[in-house]
This record gives structure tokens, sequence and C-alpha cells, in this order.
């Protein structure tokens, strides 16, 4: 894990180069998801217009720029990271999003569901940006998803065979005795 740590400080330029031409070649509304405050502050760099929501900003802030994400109107790119907006946010007005892969697969799927949503008329494009020193990660990623896919169809089907359980109980006419009359 420090290989591929040192790796993802070494490339911030290079990913981030990548993101913002996925950025342009959209050309409307994306999220971009990143887990460092250098790769923020680099994409904030290379994309004119975009709001970054950094661990640094009030609360406030990061309300104002998630209502102009949401309500702005027009082409726009929010940065952030998903520990800060990747769970119970409504981003279904957007279809576009670049993500910096881990090895946390739930935050990868927290991150995309903030986009594919109930509402969401349009497909979802997800870009994920890595490089060589990341296979493993994107590896373990797809295995992640593999495993929660086949929990859900599990529990679909485990939840079904609850829904027909048959009643195994006798009924049989009680006889009630003559001093309870």
């Amino acid at each position: 894990f420090h290989e591929e740590r040192e790796v993802t400080r070494r490339t911030i330029q290079e990913r981030c180069e990548s993101v913002a031409e996925k950025v342009r070649n959209n050309g409307g509304v994306s999220m971009v998801w990143c887990h460092l405050n250098d790769e923020g502050d680099t994409l904030e760099k290379m994309i004119p217009g975009a709001v970054q929501i950094a661990g640094r900003h009030s609360d406030e802030a990061k309300e104002e720029a998630a209502r102009w994400f949401v309500d702005g109107g027009g082409d726009r790119v929010l940065i952030s990271k998903p520990k800060i907006f990747g769970f119970g946010l409504n981003f279904q007005h957007c279809n576009h999003m670049t993500y910096f892969p881990t090895h946390s697969y739930e935050q990868y799927y927290q991150a995309t569901r903030r986009l594919w949503r109930f509402g969401q008329d349009k497909p979802v494009k997800v870009d994920l940006i890595y490089t060589d020193g990341g296979k493993r990660m994107m590896r373990n990623l797809r295995r992640k998803s593999k495993q929660a896919d086949q929990m859900f169809v599990d529990l679909v089907k485990y939840m079904g065979q609850e829904l027909y359980l048959e009643n195994v109980y006798e009924e049989k006419e009680i006889e009630v005795p003559q001093w309870m009359r």
C-alpha cells in the first residue's frame, strides 16, 4: 500500500490533467471526486469556473456550493471528496463524474449513487482515472463490486423464500371441557 500511495502522490499532475480533459470534453455539468487536498487544489486551478469544497471550508460554504451545483444552471463543475459530499445528496441533475479509485468500494458506490438516483433521466458516465500503479486497486474494486452484486442477488432470493413459508401448524377443533361451559 505504501507504493500505491507514493505513486498516487507522484502522479497528481498527470491524473488531474486527464480529469480536466474529460470535464472539458463533457462540456456541461460534472462532479469531480478526489481524495487528496493537493488533487483538489490542482483540479481547481486546471478547470475554469470549478468550485472546490474541502474539509477546510465552513459548513455554510459547503451548503452554498451544493445549492449552486444543483440549482446554478449552465455548465458547472464541483470538486470534492467522497468523505464530504459522497453520502445522502441528490445530484441527479448531473450525469458525468470523474473518480480517482481507491480500495474503498463503499466510497466509489456512494459517490456514483449521488448521480445515479431516482429521477436521473440520462445515462451516467463515470470516468475512472488511474495509473498503472492503480491496477491492483481496480482489481480489488471489481472483486468487491461482484461480491456486492452477488450479495444483493442472494438477499432477494432469500427474501423471496421467506414470502412463501407454509403453515406447519395443524388446525384442530378444540373440545371445550364440560366444566367451562
